[in-house]
């Protein structure tokens, strides 16, 4: 399918960008300053309950920002330069040209949040093991503290379904818009998106993402993630991820290319 070499292709040339990792190394920092943070608080469920929180939401967020620069980089850049054009002499259409595109992306941000979810589970590992009393680590154990792997993982299959309606985003914007303005709209629509249920607003174009929301399930606040929740996520992805290919294709049939 042609489809899947342009995103083959366009997940190998994001793999090798620097900046990818560079964003990945920072955000496993922020991962490790949540971990330290823990020394703060008193209760040992406490800290573990927000280094779970804070490392599934360091990696949503660094799924937005790498979403918006990748997609910027593999689509918007390709446009200016023109190109695309050969690719669409190919004969390549345009519709399996930004799926190729926009799934490209999306894999290679796959590719970094794995990473980022091994660091988390790590960390979550060392605070378990240590207590987070990282000066005195044998006096801090605690074998009845709770260590949610399995919400935990859950949390991070939630993130990765919210980062491929992002990518989608970013890569229909990317076909109008550069990186800056991509990723105050995609920004935009991340807090507007989560903002909606406590709003009560009814939102076509701007998905509801509070859906993908874990972090009372990962704080022990409310039911665990089960197969109800996460394939209802699935479902909501897949539709809001065809909804924005849809309206990318609207905007790209006026484009300036042949």
């Amino acid at each position: 399918m042609a489809w899947w070499v342009v995103a083959r292709l366009t997940m190998a040339d994001a793999l090798r960008n620097p900046v990818t990792w560079a964003a990945t190394g920072a955000s496993v920092l922020l991962i490790g300053v949540a971990l330290l943070f823990g020394m703060f608080t008193f209760d040992a469920e406490d800290r573990m309950r927000m280094l779970a929180t804070a490392g599934v939401a360091a990696t949503t967020l660094h799924g937005l920002f790498l979403s918006c620069f990748l997609a910027s980089s593999a689509i918007r850049s390709e446009l200016e330069s023109r190109t695309a054009l050969t690719l669409f002499a190919a004969p390549l259409g345009r519709g399996s040209w930004l799926v190729g595109k926009t799934a490209g992306v999306w894999l290679a941000v796959l590719a970094t949040m794995v990473v980022l979810a091994l660091a988390h589970l790590a960390a979550m590992g060392l605070g378990w093991r240590t207590g987070f009393e990282f000066d005195r680590p044998e006096r801090g154990f605690d074998a009845a503290l709770t260590l949610p792997w399995g919400r935990t993982l859950a949390g991070h299959a939630l993130a990765a379904l919210q980062v491929a309606v992002l990518a989608t985003m970013a890569s229909v914007a990317a076909l109008r818009l550069g990186l800056a303005a991509a990723l105050a709209v995609v920004a935009a629509a991340f807090v507007t998106g989560h903002l909606a249920a406590q709003a009560g607003w009814t939102l076509v174009v701007v998905p509801a993402l509070h859906l993908y929301q874990a972090d009372d399930a990962l704080q022990g606040l409310a039911d665990p993630i089960g197969p109800v929740w996460f394939l209802g996520a699935l479902v909501h992805a897949g539709l809001a991820g065809a909804g924005w290919i849809l309206l990318g294709l609207a905007l790209f049939r006026d484009h300036d290319l042949p």
